[in-house]
C-alpha cells in the first residue's frame, strides 16, 4: 500500500502487465491448475466513486458510472470539451481528420485515433490524480505508463479540470490526503 491507499507494485509490476508482452507469456499454472486474468472494468474508479458517495452523499464520477458510461471515455470528451455520445462517434469511425508529414512519412489521424489518444490521456489523470501525485510525477507517470507526453503546464491543466470540473469531489478527497 502507497500512502494513497492505492496498492503498487515494481520490479517487475505484475499489477499493469502489457496484454502484448513477452513477459505475460512466463507466466503458467501448474499442472492440474488453472490460471485466470481478471480484468476488473475500472475497479479503482469504482471503488473511489463509492467512497466519494458514502463520505460526501454524492459523486460525478459515481452518477457517470451508474449511467453505464465508462468513466475513461467521459473524461477523454469533457477533457475535449466534446458530448460524450458525440465522442462515441468516434470510437471506430476511420473518417481522416487531419494529415501530417513526419519524418518525410505522409500520418494520417482519423477520428478513432483521436477517440484512443483521449481515453489514453484519460487513464492518466483518472488513475494518478487520485492516488495524490505531484505535476512533475504525473508527466513522468504519463510518459512511461501510458506513453503520454506532456508539459508541467498540460499536466496542470489537465488536474484541474479533472478536480474542479469533471469530478469536483476529488478536490475533498485529495484534500484528506494531506
Amino acid at each position: 500500500m502507497i500512502r494513497s491507499g492505492r496498492t503498487s507494485c515494481s520490479g517487475p509490476n505484475v499489477q499493469q502487465i502489457p496484454k502484448g508482452s513477452a513477459f505475460r507469456q512466463a507466466f503458467m499454472a501448474q499442472l492440474g491448475y488453472l490460471l485466470l486474468i481478471v480484468d476488473y472494468s475500472f475497479i479503482e474508479l469504482r471503488t473511489l466513486a463509492a467512497t466519494a458517495l458514502n463520505r460526501y452523499g454524492w459523486s460525478k464520477m459515481a452518477d457517470v458510472i451508474m449511467e453505464g458510461v465508462d468513466p475513461h471515455v467521459h473524461t477523454g470528451a469533457m477533457m475535449l470539451s466534446v458530448p460524450v455520445e458525440e465522442f462515441l462517434t468516434w470510437k471506430n469511425n476511420e473518417t481522416v481528420v487531419e494529415t501530417t508529414i513526419v519524418d518525410g512519412k505522409e500520418k494520417v489521424i482519423r477520428l478513432k485515433d483521436r477517440f484512443d489518444q483521449a481515453r489514453q490521456a484519460a487513464k492518466v489523470v483518472n488513475f494518478a490524480v487520485p492516488g495524490g501525485l505531484s505535476i512533475p510525477s504525473l508527466v513522468s507517470y504519463a510518459h512511461n505508463t501510458y506513453g503520454v507526453d506532456w508539459t508541467p503546464e498540460e499536466a496542470k491543466v489537465r488536474h484541474d479540470l479533472l478536480t474542479k470540473e469533471i469530478y469536483p469531489e476529488l478536490d475533498l478527497y485529495l484534500a484528506c490526503l494531506l
